[in-house]
């Protein structure tokens, strides 16, 4: 039988072991996966087994309270530039979070996340010792925590003073067809949080970062790779980029060669 891991719950206890054969194609290997993304080969470089769980056999971590945290986030600072420089203020940014928790809060992905199980009434049947309530004081925690995300990056950059044109991109899909070293390529592409155009031809990649913050403490070496892999996703971004405006370019210029033909 197929592997389905949109099916799969590995709290279900009745569901049958899985068996290796289940993960491999007609002639006997895993599958490659289509393309990868920079978070994937981050993956890979810190657990290669934990990347052949989520990306070849398709076992995802479900959601949690962080990965929660940076989406909301991530969504306020996106539609935060929706609102016209004035409007941009501290307060919005917080409301904007509010409004789009407030939607999925209850939703089948994000509603569990504050529920907890608690006992019944002394006498109750079996099935009634136990039900769920929510956690409000819990999900309140976490609502500030994720506001305080927020006010850290007021504090780097006042959304009010972006100058026009910017930003010039947000959630945007980048990819490319890069060399595998062997003669062929392989497809790699992610999702830029925003792009700005800053002085002079360059661009800007700003990559929105939720978590844990990197502490240069150590000594030169430590913290030399500290920083090459902090910034490696963005690293993978700006080839990606770079590629698709090459590309872009290449064709123009093509265009322009049979326009004068």
């Amino acid at each position: 039988v197929s592997f389905d891991p949109k099916s799969f719950d590995p709290t279900d206890e009745t569901m049958p072991p899985l068996h290796p054969a289940q993960f491999y194609d007609a002639s006997g290997r895993i599958p490659k996966p289509k393309a990868l993304s920079p978070s994937a080969i981050m993956e890979f470089k810190a657990c290669p087994q934990s990347y052949m769980f989520q990306y070849l056999f398709g076992i995802r971590q479900g959601t949690n309270e962080a990965l929660a945290r940076g989406t909301f986030c991530h969504s306020a600072l996106e539609q935060v530039f929706d609102l016209g420089p004035a409007d941009r203020t501290l307060d919005n940014l917080h409301n904007l979070f509010r409004k789009a928790w407030a939607e999925k809060r209850l939703s089948d992905e994000y509603g569990p996340l504050f529920d907890v199980d608690v006992g019944g009434d002394e006498g109750d049947d079996k099935d009634e010792q136990q039900h769920q309530t929510r956690d409000v004081d819990a999900e309140i925690a976490w609502g500030k925590s994720a506001l305080v995300l927020l006010d850290n990056y007021y504090n780097l950059e006042d959304p009010r003073t972006v100058p026009v044109p910017n930003p010039l991109a947000r959630e945007i899909w980048v990819s490319s067809h890069l060399s595998a070293g062997n003669g062929d390529t392989f497809l790699v592409r992610g999702i830029v949080d925003r792009v700005d155009l800053i002085k002079g031809p360059f661009l800007r990649i700003v990559d929105y970062k939720t978590g844990k913050h990197p502490d240069f403490k150590y000594n030169q070496v430590t913290n030399e790779r500290i920083a090459n892999e902090n910034f490696f996703q963005l690293k993978i971004y700006a080839l990606l980029l770079r590629e698709m405006m090459k590309k872009q370019a290449d064709a123009d210029a093509a265009e322009a060669v049979n326009d004068d033909s």
